[in-house]
Parts: structure tokens; C-alpha cells; sequence
């Protein structure tokens, strides 16, 4: 099924579901006058009806709130600059050359990034051993910086 066919599907199936829900809301709302007509005076069966599906609308719109309010992130620390660390990788990087060979094969260099991000995704043997050259290659670079 192609997916403006399951796209029709869908709107027609909740279009459906909420006239559904409406004609049933309305029942509920006569059901419950009906039973407290009943119990009270017309007019306070009345009056408890729109407070009880009063209720109920507010209920619906704080749930909406809830779902879609973005979720609360604790606010980063001032003293950390979370620029630091990239800017070393990049400077790092620039001393290897692979500025250059990016600059002179910006098509080549997208492709083997998303070669490279595809593999690493994907295996996490990949990622170890990843991991593991980085560590090591740090180490050795700041090694070499430190005098002797």
C-alpha cells in the first residue's frame, strides 16, 4: 500500500474515531443527566452534567499540555565550555593534513563520512576498536606535548 493510501486510511479512521467520540461523549453526558435527574432537582442535574464534562474538557487540555510541553533539562554549568573539547579535536586535526584533502575533495570526504557514520552505526565491534585507536592515538599525541 502506497503511503497516500495509508495516509487516507489514517485521516479517514481518526476523522471516524472522533465524530465517534463525540456522539459518545454526548450519551455519556444525557446518561449521566438522566441518572441524576433521578436523584436531584432537573436544573442541578443540569448544572452537575456541565461541571462534570466541564471537568472533563479541562482534564483533556492539561493531559495536551502534558504530552506536548518539551521536557525540562537541567541548565548546563557555567564554568564548562562545551566548545573546548571540539575545538582541540579540530585543531588536532588540521595539523594531520586532512583539512587539505577535505578542502580539495569536499564530495569524496561527504561520502566517506557517511561511509565511516553507517559502519560505526552499525557495528559495535566497529565502535570498539574506534574507540580504542582514538585513545591510543590521543595518549601518544599528548605524550609527545609534554616535555621530558
Amino acid at each position: 500500500m502506497r503511503w497516500r493510501a495509508k495516509l487516507q486510511v489514517n485521516t479517514v479512521a481518526t476523522l471516524l474515531a472522533s465524530l465517534l467520540g463525540v456522539l459518545a461523549t454526548g450519551f455519556a453526558a444525557v446518561g449521566l443527566y438522566l441518572f441524576l435527574e433521578k436523584q436531584v432537582q432537573p436544573d442541578l442535574a443540569a448544572f452537575y452534567t456541565a461541571c462534570a464534562l466541564l471537568l472533563l474538557a479541562i482534564f483533556i487540555l492539561l493531559l495536551a499540555r502534558f504530552v506536548t510541553s518539551p521536557p525540562s533539562t537541567p541548565p548546563a554549568r557555567q564554568n564548562e565550555d562545551p566548545t573546548q573539547g571540539v575545538q582541540q579535536i579540530l585543531d588536532q586535526i588540521s595539523d594531520t593534513g586532512v583539512t587539505a584533502l577535505v578542502e580539495k575533495y569536499p564530495g569524496r570526504a561527504v561520502a566517506a563520512t557517511l561511509a565511516a557514520g553507517l559502519v560505526l552505526g552499525y557495528s559495535a565491534e566497529a565502535r570498539t576498536a574506534v574507540k580504542a585507536a582514538c585513545r591510543e592515538w590521543l595518549n601518544e599525541e599528548s605524550n609527545q606535548k609534554k616535555p621530558q
